[in-house]
């Protein structure tokens, strides 16, 4: 069961691991690892952050594309200090389960420089957050940060104009279906598509899955083959009315399972992948998925 420490208003970030609650021995360096993070963040010492992070770290602020590697971390870091010289972070609670880290907190500031193509216009922001941190062999090996990029924009005078609004709704809906993808929540998946949603899997466009109970019979299925289904969003571009939208993404499994008459040969495959969706009322309306099925099972040692 995860590890949860009350919610308080003092900043949890300078309290030890110790004085935080009961641990086991993995929580414990997990959390201290987190907590070196954070600290390093509040206090813009950019070297003990990288000295914290796995050399192949994916960094996924969820307003951004993810930064990946060392590189792509210190590009976003210094472009994240240099917007907000005066950037802290406030933590109110931390949930920890094995190597998995969860902080609930705000994050405060003053927005005088460039942030990332947005003109800095010298105003404070405060707004709250949340950060999920897995560590790996005592390194950060992913983060992903959420946090209410709308009430820091308001606050900054930026403002939302109605296409970069639908932009993130559905930019944000693209991440839900990845994210219940990656968990294999096949409810979670389809409450992101219409009742009458169209699947169109493009190596075979013929026997489209139409309805929500074929939809959903199909990626039961998918998920039955590959229980370690896992997609790892690349971009998101979408249309200016909203309503199209197309995501690019590594996509990678393991074949446990019989795929029709064909037995399960315990290999696994991984391959780009695009996926073109059409958007209603909120929900995916059809989604045709282009990848290449070829590769895929020579990978998987059935071709």
């Amino acid at each position: 069961m995860p590890k949860v420490t009350s919610m308080t208003a003092e900043n949890l970030i300078y309290k030890d691991v110790d004085e935080l609650g009961e641990f086991g021995p993995e929580e414990k360096k997990a959390l201290a690892v987190v907590l070196e993070e954070l600290r390093a963040w509040d206090r813009h010492d950019l070297p003990k952050l990288y000295s914290l992070c796995d050399k192949d770290i994916v960094y996924h602020d969820i307003t951004l594309p993810p930064a990946k590697g060392l590189e792509g971390m210190k590009a976003f870091a210094e472009g994240w200090v240099k917007a907000s010289p005066d950037f802290t972070v406030y933590v109110e609670q931390f949930v920890v389960q094995g190597t998995t880290v969860v902080n609930i907190g705000r994050i405060s500031g003053t927005m005088t420089g460039e942030y990332f193509g947005a003109p800095g216009p010298g105003k404070p922001f405060d707004c709250m957050y949340c950060q999920v941190a897995i560590v790996e062999n005592g390194k950060l090996k992913y983060i992903r940060d959420h946090w209410d990029s709308y009430t820091m924009m308001q606050q900054l005078g930026w403002g939302l104009s109605d296409k970069a609004n639908r932009a993130q709704r559905v930019t944000a809906l693209v991440e839900e279906d990845v994210a219940a993808v990656n968990v294999g929540d096949v409810d979670r998946l389809c409450r992101c598509y219409t009742e009458d949603v169209v699947f169109v899997d493009a190596s075979d466009p013929d026997h489209p899955a139409v309805g929500m109970p074929a939809f959903r019979e199909a990626m039961a299925g998918l998920f039955g083959i590959f229980p370690d289904l896992r997609v790892d969003l690349e971009s998101v571009i979408v249309a200016e009315d909203g309503k199209s939208v197309v995501a690019t993404y590594g996509l990678a499994g393991t074949m446990k399972g019989k795929m029709g008459e064909k037995r399960a040969t315990g290999k696994g495959f991984h391959l780009p992948a695009t996926s073109v969706y059409l958007v209603s009322g909120g929900r995916f309306a059809k989604e045709t998925l282009y990848w290449d099925t070829a590769s895929m099972n020579r990978q998987l040692g059935l071709a």
